[in-house]
């Protein structure tokens, strides 16, 4: 089917036409755009904000701190500050061994044997 040559035929006004729809539209959408971004934000506010009293319990995060022992020590009270290390004789501890536990800083492995994986204690660096 063949259309008329009415409808193919590129106007002045069909040019004219079409520039406006190229400029406006575009222009007219992004206006539109940002007035519902403020009303989404209107919205959003208008949420009533909980305040959470002081004495409620607070959840410390699960992370935990290597002790100069080879322990560790997790967070704990009001300000979710880590515990203190304990303090106990680091001469003589096992290191080494299948886990490959290793001696705290100022401290070297004396292993039992020279196998792979020895075990031995921990003593302090001269």
């Amino acid at each position: 089917m063949k259309l008329p040559i009415e409808l193919t035929t590129v106007t002045p006004l069909s040019k004219a036409v079409a520039l406006i729809m190229f400029i406006s539209l575009p222009i007219i959408a992004f206006l539109f755009g940002m007035q519902y971004q403020i009303l989404l934000s209107e919205q959003n506010s208008s949420i009533p904000s909980v305040v959470v009293p002081s004495s409620a319990p607070i959840a410390c995060t699960m992370d935990a701190k290597t002790c100069p022992d080879g322990s560790s020590v997790g967070r704990t009270g009001p300000n979710c500050e880590f515990e203190a290390c304990p303090t106990a004789q680091i001469d003589g501890t096992f290191c080494g061994g299948f886990a490959g536990k290793a001696c705290p800083s100022g401290y070297y492995c004396k292993y039992d044997g020279a196998y792979p994986d020895a075990g031995g204690t921990c003593l302090k660096n001269r």
